[in-house]
C-alpha cells in the first residue's frame, strides 16, 4: 500500500515535465518559424500562442475565471490583476524586440545579450529595496 502511494506520487509530475518538454519544443519550433518565414509581427504571435491556449486552458480547466470578477467572493483584487496585465505588457513587448534584434543582430549577437537578464534582474532587485541599494553600494566600493 505504502508503496503505491509513493509510485504514485512519483508519477504526478510526469505529464507537467512532458508538457513542459513539448512546450519548450513548440516555442523553439514557433521561434523558427517566426524568424525565417513569417513577418517579424506574426513570429512573436506564433510564439505566444502555445502559452496563451495554455492559459485559457488552465483557467477553463480550474474554474478560475471568477477571480477576476470584483463581484465574486474569490476576487484577488486589482492590483494583482494589473501586475499580470502589466508582465503580459512587457513580455509581448520583449518578445517582439527579441525577434527584431535576431533579424538585425542574428543569433550570435543576440542570444548572449539576451542571456544577461539575470545581472539586470539583480540591479533592479537590488536598485527596488532601499536595503537591496545599500548592499550593491557595498559590494561596488569593495
Amino acid at each position: 500500500m505504502v508503496d503505491t502511494l509513493r509510485r504514485d506520487s512519483r508519477r504526478r509530475g510526469e505529464p507537467w515535465a512532458a508538457g513542459s518538454v513539448l512546450g519548450y519544443a513548440s516555442a523553439n519550433i514557433f521561434d523558427r518559424l517566426g524568424v525565417i518565414h513569417a513577418d517579424p509581427l506574426i513570429g512573436p504571435f506564433l510564439r505566444g500562442l502555445p502559452s496563451l491556449l495554455l492559459g485559457v486552458f488552465l483557467v477553463w480547466k480550474h474554474h478560475t475565471l471568477d477571480q477576476l470578477r470584483p463581484a465574486s467572493s474569490r476576487y484577488i483584487g486589482r492590483r494583482a490583476i494589473l501586475s499580470f496585465i502589466w508582465a503580459g505588457i512587457v513580455s509581448t513587448l520583449g518578445l517582439f524586440l527579441y525577434y527584431f534584434a535576431i533579424r538585425l543582430g542574428g543569433v550570435t549577437v543576440t542570444i548572449p545579450v539576451q542571456e544577461t537578464y539575470v545581472i539586470w534582474g539583480t540591479l533592479i532587485a537590488g536598485f527596488s529595496s532601499a536595503s537591496g541599494f545599500i548592499a550593491m553600494l557595498s559590494l561596488a566600493c569593495c
